[in-house]
Parts: C-alpha cells; structure tokens; sequence
C-alpha cells in the first residue's frame, strides 16, 4: 500500500486508522454516520475511526509533496 505523509511528520511507529464519514457537509464531522467496521475492538465511537491494527513505521526523509486524506496517531 502507498500514500503520502505529511514531509514534517517526526519519526516513530503510527498505529494506522481509517475514518469513513458521511459525505454530507452535515454529517460528515458526526462519528455517529461514520463507516464502522464489524472487526471486533477496531471502532472508536469518539472519533468514527476504524483502527487498521496495522503500525506504519516513518523514518529518513521523502520528497513527497502530495498527501491524502489519512490520519495518524503516534502510538
């Protein structure tokens, strides 16, 4: 899998989550219309993120200039 960070993001380990939200402007920021996945211990109702329970290890630097719509939490 590919995709763009963040070029100032600090080195570490970043457990890897997935947000899925509503595409009405109304309801994308609400949790509740969020996507939730049926894995078990994976959704966190506060935020509407669906953990990946994947670690993405960020070292050395990219010359990536184009970043997508992803979230990371330093672990």
């Amino acid at each position: 899998m590919s995709f763009g960070i963040p070029q100032d993001i600090p080195e570490g380990d970043y457990e890897l989550y997935l947000n899925l939200p509503d595409s009405a402007p109304s309801l994308h920021g609400n949790p509740d219309y969020s996507i939730r996945f049926s894995n078990v211990d994976v959704w966190d109702p506060t935020t509407g993120y669906n953990n990946l329970l994947h670690i993405v290890k960020v070292s050395g630097n990219t010359s990536v200039n184009h970043t997508f719509d992803a979230y990371f939490v330093k672990k």
